[in-house]
């Protein structure tokens, strides 16, 4: 079972991440607008004005995602290559659009 979660702004909505059981929590990386680790994502999903949200439609809190994120048991497959590097933490990120 798998969950993506998608941060909303005033002007786009974006992919942030993706929860499978048994795996760490995969991040999507964004270079161009400065979210390149889990603690950007954190500031900007903190800011007036936006919003996360599940594939489902629920909206989360800051507090309820990053506990996912963070505190999870889980195991790391597969390599840190092309474009997936190792997170300071239970999770990933990865530079590439997935689902």
């Amino acid at each position: 079972m798998s969950t993506n979660y998608y941060v909303t702004t005033r002007n786009e909505t974006l992919h942030f991440g993706k929860s499978s059981l048994g795996w760490v929590f995969n991040v999507r990386q964004y270079p161009e607008r400065g979210l390149n680790t889990l603690y950007d994502w954190a500031a900007l999903m903190s800011s007036q004005g936006v919003t996360v949200a599940d594939e489902y439609g629920r909206d989360v809190t800051v507090a309820e995602v990053l506990n996912v994120v963070m505190n999870r048991v889980a195991e790391r497959r597969g390599e840190a290559t092309n474009g997936k590097t190792r997170g300071e933490g239970s999770w990933d990120y990865n530079n590439y659009e997935f689902c």
